[in-house]
Order: C-alpha cells, then structure tokens, then sequence
C-alpha cells in the first residue's frame, strides 16, 4: 500500500527506530484519523524498509553498470552518537547526463576491518593510514 511506502520513507528519512510504529500516541492519532486503518508492526516496517533498500540498491547497481565513465572510490570516517566508528565508501562519478554523482556503498567496512585486524591479532597493534586499511580490505575481501 502507498501509506505503508509512505511510512516507511518516513523512517528512512530520519532514522527513526522501527519500535517508532508501534509508539502509542502514534497509534491513537492514526486510529482517530481512520478508524479504519491496519496499524503496523515493527516487524512488518522493518521489511518494507528492507524491500525499499534492496530496491534502490538494485537501482543503484544497474546505474553503476550502465555509465560510460570510471568510478572513483573515496572513504568517508565519522562517530556516531554512541561513539561507535564508521568508514563509508563512497563512488563519485559522472552520470550519462553529465551530472556529478556521490553514492555511498557501504557502512559496515569498520566492522569488516576489526575482524580482519582480530584475526591476525593486530587489534591493539595497528597504526595505519586509511588509504592503507582500504588495501588491505580489497585484498582480504576478494572473491
């Protein structure tokens, strides 16, 4: 349904929790709005927000194969409110009407590095530039 798109574009959006459905006073204007209406679990938004996820990543993919130029890799780092580390990569390129395109890729490169420093028990050892790291993680990554 569109509402159920809506709401979960809503979510996405601002990064509300999925628990954000099931708030009680959201739930009681909905129902005073429309008596009628089904109300959401978290579960069920929580897979709407993985089928538009998936989607545009697909999307995202097919554009990716389709432009004529290279794509240029660039890493992005910041903490996050509970102080946990991310390093996003992130592809720049030109797009077939010639517009200047940033996409990111994935955030979860600093958990896949941590498993790779802790499998060599370099977890409390390390000091190394981020164009270092990301070589490393190409390397243990491939297929």
């Amino acid at each position: 349904m569109v509402s159920y798109e809506l709401l979960a574009n809503l979510i996405i959006r601002h990064g509300l929790p999925f628990k954000f459905v099931e708030y009680e006073e959201l739930r009681t204007w909905i129902t005073y709005l429309n008596l009628d209406v089904v109300l959401l679990s978290r579960n069920t938004i929580k897979t709407d927000v993985l089928r538009i996820f998936m989607r545009e990543k697909n999307s995202l993919k097919e554009e990716l194969m389709s432009i004529p130029s290279r794509i240029c890799l660039t890493s992005d780092l910041w903490t996050s409110r509970t102080t946990e580390g991310y390093i996003c990569l992130k592809a720049h390129y030109v797009d077939c009407n010639w517009k200047l395109c940033s996409k990111s890729l994935n955030f979860e490169l600093s958990k896949k590095l941590n498993e790779f420093l802790c499998e060599w028990g370099l977890e409390k050892k390390y000091f190394l530039s981020l164009w270092i790291m990301l070589l490393v993680m190409m390397f243990w990554l491939k297929p």
